[in-house]
């Protein structure tokens, strides 16, 4: 229900520049396609979601692109939310270990570690690509 207040604040910014019917039908619509988004993101895993992904991007085979590499880097990107959200929290328990307050003025130091373990955890998910035989070649 995090998503309460975001389609509240769409029905009164709607209702401040359209009319109360419109207003509602945004805010409904609104929330079913929040909800289902949230069910299926819970309901489908990574691969699921980057399979579905590659079927829909098939007909771009014309094109000569390929859906499985489109599928390599859905897989990719996803995974990498919970790795960025991973290092940014480890990131700020470091800056509070060392008592750095997490705030705009120390925004390079944190900025600083947080890319330094990005690209860490970056060069490792190509090493570990290239081992599987993925290249760019």
């Amino acid at each position: 229900m995090q998503i309460i207040p975001f389609i509240i604040f769409t029905f009164i910014i709607n209702c401040l520049l359209d009319n109360l019917y419109n207003a509602i039908w945004i805010s409904i619509k609104l929330f079913i396609v929040c909800n289902i988004t949230i069910i299926y993101s819970e309901t489908t895993s990574i691969s699921g979601i980057a399979e579905t992904i590659k079927i829909l991007c098939t007909p771009l085979k014309i094109f000569k692109v390929s859906p499985d590499e489109i599928k390599i880097m859905i897989c990719i990107s996803l995974s990498m939310i919970s790795i960025l959200k991973r290092e940014l929290y480890e990131v700020k328990e470091a800056c509070i270990a060392k008592n750095i307050n997490f705030n705009v003025k120390n925004m390079k130091i944190i900025l600083a570690k947080f890319f330094l373990s990005l690209i860490t955890r970056i060069n490792q998910l190509e090493d570990s690509l290239i081992a599987k035989g993925y290249s760019n070649e």
